[in-house]
């Protein structure tokens, strides 16, 4: 979501608009936009007739990912999904909440004493928007697609409270799947170990690619073919994990070099990154 340059943005915007509009998806479709905001997440999720975002970016992104469902028409969310309450998942959360129609908002139980938090509940207040705190497992289809969604099993941590307390979003598309596992950090993984995971075919790698003891144990249960990463060239993942992803033949996706998108028919998944073009 960085700034493109001239006459070829303006093409390859018009390019990206017509393979992107989720108009043109059929119900056994979803497509999935990971947007490039730097070292944050949000996530949009669309089927033929319904949206999903997860997590909203720091305050300044969520300018840029209205203006990107602005342009699509995109003016509904059936779900708002806060994995949790650090600033760069929260923060441009009452920027969608303003702008947009939203049914549903997710999130979960571990509040966080921040300015970003109390505009947050703030702007839900506004909306009249009860939240659903999350403390068992829930699922719910839209079209064809599968979300579960995966709060975490304990109410403190010793360690990393806010990052383990992340929401995990489970989204299954027929032989497809797709793991969205916001910051958890050691304890968090743990849980997600001890649950019955299908293999991922996609997985947001957890806290913007820091390496974490136990992430080899998750790539082997889940065996994802692709791993995206939400980090910036001032923030990049750990060393570690690029040389373990490129050990498992897991082909990686940064964030910092462009938007990415990624489709499922629940037959395959496809992946494309926009690439960013230089000034």
């Amino acid at each position: 979501m960085k700034k493109r340059a001239g006459i070829l943005f303006f093409f390859l915007l018009f390019i990206i608009s017509c393979t992107r509009n989720a108009h043109s998806l059929e119900d056994s479709m979803v497509q999935i936009t990971f947007f490039d905001i730097g070292k944050a997440d949000s996530f949009l999720l669309q089927t033929k007739n319904s949206n999903v975002l997860i997590d909203t970016g720091e305050e300044k992104d969520g300018i840029e990912i209205a203006k990107y469902m602005h342009e699509n028409n995109i003016q509904r969310l059936d779900y708002l999904i806060i994995t949790h309450f650090d600033k760069d998942h929260v923060g441009g959360a009452p920027i969608i909440l303003e702008q947009f129609q939203v049914e549903q908002v997710i999130h979960t139980y571990a509040s966080k004493t921040s300015s970003h938090y109390e505009k947050y509940l703030e702007a839900l207040s506004k909306q009249t928007i009860s939240p659903l705190i999350l403390e068992d497992p829930l699922s719910f289809s839209l079209n064809s697609v599968q979300f579960k969604i995966l709060p975490p099993g304990k109410t403190s941590y010793e360690e990393k409270e806010s990052n383990n307390s992340s929401l995990v979003v489970l989204v299954s598309n027929k032989n497809t799947s797709f793991l969205f596992t916001g910051d958890s950090y050691e304890e968090r993984i743990d849980e997600l170990l001890s649950l019955d995971l299908p293999q991922c075919q996609v997985l947001k790698l957890p806290y913007h690619g820091k390496f974490i003891p136990n992430l080899p144990d998750l790539l082997e249960k889940i065996n994802p073919q692709y791993g995206i990463i939400t980090c910036s060239k001032k923030n990049p993942p750990s060393e570690e994990t690029i040389a373990l992803l490129n050990e498992k033949g897991i082909k990686i996706y940064l964030t910092e070099e462009g938007d990415i998108v990624s489709i499922s028919t629940g037959e395959n998944v496809t992946m494309e990154q926009i690439p960013l073009l230089s000034n």
